[in-house]
């Protein structure tokens, strides 16, 4: 149970968790409720344990729902409707573009990837492509998202390239709003254990990208969701994330921790499909060694 202070002076609120008693000690929670000690309220409530979901209930009630067949002109028709009907954003320039996919093409190379077949500026999907400020990373600099028309993406500021999405990816863009349909591409046997592949791609940062390995240490893998099984048949793609947690007993929100890099990795051919750095620090040595480098 944690008390809820601003400053020295308590608030009337509770936050009370159920931990997950999982054996690699990771700190989340399968249950969080916040009271409102004066009113007897439950003003917010988490459910995460698998158990709080009946699987076969909701098999129950969508196979009494009549829904329409979907053929693929709807489909496509649905996908349109995802891309901007008006630019929201400014594009970047050609120089911008191709300065973040020589850097794009060399995080390929040391991540062990293959960038797929477009890799210029007439495959670019300048539609999709945009430039913004990330005051996170950079008041001054704009960072640029460059989208090919295959689907493939990646992340830039100032030439130097922090991320790589294949054109085969599955938590990217909408996919919430992803159609029962259009997860079967996704779904295979679970043949690989997600600690083995995390702990690949950390051997890659260091000896691949030449990421110092006491600033890679400092963060510990996780699934941000619940693993698949081992043997089973499912959505085999799995999203890692790396933190840097405090030390500390009792309950820790993810607000405390710090986000320094994810990847997605298939849990079934044991390939990564797509990486993001996150953490500014990390995003500034990945930097130097581009720099460097290329």
């Amino acid at each position: 149970m944690r008390v809820v202070k601003d400053g020295k002076k308590s608030l009337p609120f509770f936050w009370v968790s159920w931990p997950d008693t999982n054996v690699v000690g990771y700190p989340k929670y399968e249950a969080l409720v916040e009271i409102d000690a004066r009113k007897s309220l439950i003003t917010y409530l988490d459910l995460r344990g698998e158990w709080f979901f009946d699987k076969r209930a909701v098999e129950s009630l969508s196979n009494r729902i009549c829904r329409p067949n979907l053929n693929d002109n709807l489909v496509a028709k649905r996908k349109l409707s995802s891309r901007p009907s008006v630019r929201q954003l400014p594009a970047p320039t050609a120089e911008q573009v191709l300065d973040g996919i020589r850097g794009w093409i060399w995080l390929c190379e040391h991540l062990g990837v293959e960038p797929g077949p477009q890799t210029n500026l007439a495959s670019v999907d300048w539609p999709m492509t945009i430039c913004y400020t990330n005051p996170e990373l950079s008041a001054v600099s704009p960072e640029c998202l460059v989208t090919f028309k295959n689907g493939a993406s990646f992340e830039s500021i100032n030439g130097v390239t922090f991320s790589h999405f294949s054109s085969d990816s599955c938590f990217v863009g909408f996919w919430t709003r992803r159609l029962q349909e259009e997860w079967q591409p996704f779904e295979g046997r679970i043949t690989k254990r997600w600690e083995e592949l995390a702990k690949k791609v950390e051997i890659i940062l260091e000896k691949d990208l030449g990421l110092d390995p006491l600033l890679i240490g400092r963060y510990k893998a996780s699934p941000e969701m619940k693993p698949p099984e081992l043997g089973s048949r499912t959505v085999s793609r799995l999203v890692i994330e790396w933190r840097i947690w405090p030390k500390r007993s009792g309950f820790i929100p993810i607000s405390d921790s710090t986000l320094g890099l994810r990847a997605e990795l298939d849990l079934q051919s044991g390939d990564l499909k797509w990486l993001k750095f996150d953490d500014p620090s990390l995003i500034a040595a990945l930097g130097r060694i581009q720099r460097k480098d290329r």
